[in-house]
């Protein structure tokens, strides 16, 4: 039998939710509470974020004044820069290898990355951002705990909800902005 990488199957479980998590999802939609999903294979760790667009520049609505797209550009050069806002331990030794984010909405989708900067589409009624990332990290067992700088940068971001894929299973954590930080000894 054929042993698939980890990284795929993070990838089918985070991608192809069954019909029930997706209607539980939207039911969910919960100002302050952001998902974060990550998935480690070896060297390589796959990050899936999402937030509303209330928590990251504070409202939902079409991005209308030269204030709101300022914000919604601040915001999502912030997010493109994921090792600043889910720091793990320097002596992992990661890089960014991949960092894009889009915006959900009623107006559609904009997807905006590091290395191209296209203007995003406007945020609408119930908005989102998402961020999908990938990190190579030199030393992935000196990864033994997840700093949340996110809150810092987000005021309006209360929690994440984070779900861990390693080798040795997963792991669920409520990380909230008075406790930011989990430790990952023994996980990784």
């Amino acid at each position: 039998m054929q042993r698939y990488p980890l990284l795929i199957i993070a990838y089918v479980c985070f991608s192809f939710p069954t019909l029930s998590q997706e209607a539980i999802k939207i039911e969910a939609h919960e100002h302050g509470v952001g998902q974060l999903r990550i998935a480690v294979d070896g060297a390589t760790i796959a990050i899936e974020f999402e937030a509303s667009g209330a928590d990251i520049v504070g409202f939902e609505h079409v991005a209308r004044s030269a204030s709101d797209r300022e914000k919604v550009q601040a915001s999502i050069a912030i997010l493109a820069k994921p090792l600043t806002l889910f720091a793990p331990p320097k002596a992992a030794q990661c890089r960014v290898a991949k960092a894009e984010i889009e915006l959900f909405g009623d107006e559609g989708t904009g997807k905006h990355d590091a290395d191209h900067h296209e203007e995003p589409k406007s945020l609408a009624s119930h908005s989102e951002f998402h961020g999908d990332y990938r990190l190579i990290c030199s030393n992935p067992a000196a990864i033994t705990s997840i700093d949340f700088r996110y809150f810092e940068a987000f005021p309006n971001a209360q929690e994440l909800k984070v779900l861990l894929v390693t080798d040795k299973g997963a792991s669920a954590y409520e990380v909230e902005r008075d406790k930011p930080r989990i430790d990952l000894t023994g996980i990784m």
